[in-house]
């Protein structure tokens, strides 16, 4: 689903399981940032573990690419609401 590579760098993709819970959400972000190094945070798909990660991401300054569509992950665009980007399904066609 990834590519391999993206404007000429390699792409690791590391994917974990947060069971749709903000606790291991926490734990997942800070393995991914503190261990792994990521570069940026994809996923989580609803508010709390969104808000969860949200945490982690502004402590580390890791810009994360969430997908859950709360206005609360990303307003006010201040302290750690200032790293999440926010992809919302499109609304619904007739």
């Amino acid at each position: 689903m990834w590519p391999k590579e993206i404007a000429g760098q390699r792409l690791v993709v590391v994917v974990l399981d947060d069971a749709s819970d903000p606790t291991a959400s926490t734990v997942a972000a800070r393995k991914l940032t503190q261990e792994e190094k990521v570069d940026v945070l994809v996923g989580s798909s609803i508010t709390p573990t969104s808000l969860a990660v949200m945490q982690v991401a502004g402590e580390s300054q890791t810009p994360v690419v969430t997908l859950a569509g709360s206005d609360a992950i990303v307003l006010p665009a201040e302290g750690n609401r200032r790293w999440p980007s926010r992809c919302r399904r499109a609304k619904r066609f007739p």
